[in-house]
C-alpha cells in the first residue's frame, strides 16, 4: 500500500517538474524569437532610416564626362527595394566597387575611378579620363579615340579629324582595347614628333603588313605618302628623308609646289624612292 502511495507521488511530481521544465523551454524559444523579431527589425529600422539613405554624390576630376550624368546613373541604380522592404539607397549596402565597375561600362572615357563613402548619405567620386592623342580607325572611317598608351577607349565626335591623327590598324573589339603592340605605338610617335620638326603634319598612319606602313600628310590640297619598314630602322629611314630633302632634285621638286608629290618610299635601304605627278 505505501509503496503504491509514493509511486503516485513520485509520478506526480516528476510531471509537474516535466511541465514545468517544458514551460520554461517554450518561454525561452519565445523569448529567441522575440529577441531574433526585434534584433531583425531594429536592423530594418536601420536600414530604411532616411538619414542613412544615399542622397548626396560628390564627382571630382571630370573635364569632359557630365558629372550630373555620374550622379544621375548611381542615383538611378539604387532606386527600389530588396525583399520589398529593404532600400537599395541605405549607405550601409552600397557597394562602391560594384558602383565603380558599373560607371566605367557606361562611361568609356573613364580612366580610373574611385567610389568611397563620406558621409551616412553621401558618397564621392573621384575619376581620371582618358586624353586623346590619336584617333584608331576601321577601314569605313568609323573612328574611335585613342590616348598616348595606345588604348581605344570611346567612339569620336565627327569632328575629331581635324584634330588627331588617324592610326588605321586590327579590328574593333570590346572597349577599351590596345590594337597596337608597344613597338608599334612607339613608331608612331617618333614619327608624328619627328617629321612635324620638318613642317611634314602627319594626318594617318596606315599598318599594312609587317614590312609596309605608311604616312599620309597635307601638301598643297593633296594627301602624299610616305612609306616604311615598321622592321627596320625607323631612325634611318628619318635621317634619309632629311638628307634627301636637303639634297637636289628632291629639295627643288618638294619645295615647287605646283609639283604634286605622290609618295616618297623609304622602305629600301640607302635609297630614297619619290614619284611626282
Amino acid at each position: 500500500m505505501y509503496e503504491r502511495t509514493y509511486h503516485k507521488k513520485a509520478i506526480k511530481v516528476d510531471t509537474k517538474v516535466a511541465l514545468r521544465e517544458k514551460r520554461r523551454k517554450r518561454l525561452k524559444r519565445i523569448m529567441y524569437i522575440v529577441a531574433a523579431l526585434v534584433f531583425v527589425g531594429g536592423i530594418i529600422f536601420l536600414l530604411r532610416a532616411p538619414r542613412l539613405q544615399v542622397r548626396d554624390v560628390t564627382v571630382n576630376g571630370v573635364e569632359v564626362v557630365d558629372p550630373n550624368d555620374i550622379t544621375t546613373t548611381i542615383l538611378h541604380s539604387m532606386e527600389g527595394m530588396y525583399a520589398f522592404i529593404i532600400p537599395r539607397s541605405s549607405i550601409f549596402l552600397v557597394s562602391p566597387d560594384a558602383i565603380a565597375k558599373q560607371l566605367q561600362r557606361a562611361f568609356p572615357r573613364i580612366k580610373t575611378i574611385s567610389v568611397t563613402r563620406e558621409t551616412l548619405h553621401g558618397l564621392t567620386v573621384s575619376i581620371t579620363e582618358y586624353t586623346p592623342s590619336y584617333l584608331w580607325c576601321e577601314q569605313t572611317d568609323t573612328c574611335y579615340l585613342m590616348d598616348e598608351r595606345g588604348i581605344v577607349y570611346s567612339s569620336a565626335p565627327y569632328y575629331s579629324g581635324v584634330t588627331y591623327p588617324k592610326i588605321y590598324k586590327g579590328v574593333i573589339a570590346s572597349l577599351p582595347f590596345s590594337p597596337l603592340t608597344q613597338s608599334e605605338l612607339d613608331i608612331v610617335a617618333l614619327l608624328d614628333t619627328r617629321l612635324k620638326q620638318i613642317a611634314i603634319e602627319p594626318t594617318a598612319f596606315y599598318f599594312e603588313s609587317p614590312h609596309t606602313m605608311h604616312v599620309l600628310f597635307v601638301r598643297n590640297t593633296t594627301t602624299p605618302a610616305i612609306y616604311f619598314d615598321p622592321s627596320i630602322s625607323i631612325e634611318g629611314a628619318l635621317n634619309r628623308l632629311y638628307s634627301g630633302l636637303r639634297t637636289d632634285p628632291l629639295r627643288e621638286k618638294f619645295a615647287n609646289q605646283a609639283l604634286l608629290l605622290e609618295y616618297i618610299d623609304l622602305r629600301y635601304d640607302k635609297k630614297v624612292v619619290y614619284k611626282f605627278q
